[in-house]
């Protein structure tokens, strides 16, 4: 992680990771994990969102 994406990170929380249980929270609530995606059995993309 660069400089400028942990700067935006801490303007976006205001630096109290209290609200988060997890570093797995926090990075779903970034955007930067991917989600599990099924219907019917069938696995659709999980890919992460672009930037």
């Amino acid at each position: 992680m660069g400089r400028l994406a942990a700067e935006v990170i801490l303007a976006e929380t205001g630096g109290d990771m209290r609200r988060f249980a997890s570093a797995q929270h926090l990075a779903s609530w970034i955007g930067v994990c991917p989600g599990q995606n099924e219907s019917a059995g069938v696995n659709k993309s999980g890919r992460a969102p672009r930037q």
